[in-house]
């Protein structure tokens, strides 16, 4: 009798057509073939991986580590099953039957969403967000794409690729709200002394999407 919960490998599922292709891996449905469930399985090449987070094990095995963290949660995409081979390795989640935020917007007649649809999505995100930073977690690459719509017509936040807990940048953790009330006081008080408060809790790397990452300028 195995003692491993819940151990797959690669020849336990079904694989369909490619879902979505990123820099270091794809996105392919599967199914389960003793349940019949599809799912969604990204596929990471693990020496991309290696060479992407210069060889450091925590990093590369952390986005099942922040899945993990949040599991069960309504408004973050469940991972049900990781496995690896000798090249790569797997993360199986809950599929998305009705697709992203960003297939949503494109489909659409004008291109936009209806205002109500904007606030409900805009505050469930804000719920997983707010979740995961409860975590000490920092989720850094929030985008339409990363967006999931499900069958129940909730979202679900996904590809915790780019996450980070602090660690990676030698930074203090910080709860997300903590890091806007520091920085709500800085306005009001001494630009020197709350300026190095505020930047001691900031994650110094530039990670994202290059389209949808801005430059802002305050004055």
């Amino acid at each position: 009798i195995s003692t491993k919960f819940n151990a797959v490998s690669e020849s336990d599922f079904e694989y369909f057509n490619c879902l979505g292709q990123g820099t270091y891996g794809i996105v392919v449905l599967c199914k389960k073939k003793t349940t019949g469930i599809f799912h969604a399985m990204k596929i990471q090449p693990k020496e991309a991986m290696w060479n992407k987070y210069n060889g450091t094990p925590r990093r590369i095995d952390f986005e099942k580590h922040a899945l993990v963290t949040c599991k069960n949660h309504p408004y973050i995409v469940n991972l049900l099953y990781s496995f690896h081979n000798t090249r790569f390795a797997m993360l199986v989640t809950e599929l998305s039957p009705c697709g992203d935020l960003r297939q949503a917007m494109n489909d659409s007649p004008s291109g936009r969403l209806s205002m109500d649809r904007v606030l409900f999505y805009g505050a469930e995100i804000a719920c997983g967000l707010q979740f995961i930073h409860s975590k000490r977690l920092l989720f850094r690459d929030l985008k339409p794409a990363n967006i999931l719509l499900m069958g129940d017509g909730h979202i679900k936040i996904t590809d915790f690729g780019e996450a980070t807990d602090g660690h990676q940048t030698g930074r203090p953790r910080t709860n997300l709200l903590d890091s806007l009330h520091i920085r709500s006081k800085s306005r009001s008080s001494s630009l020197g002394n709350d300026d190095n408060e505020e930047n001691s809790l900031r994650a110094l790397s530039v990670v994202g999407t290059e389209a949808y990452m801005v430059c802002i300028v305050i004055d």
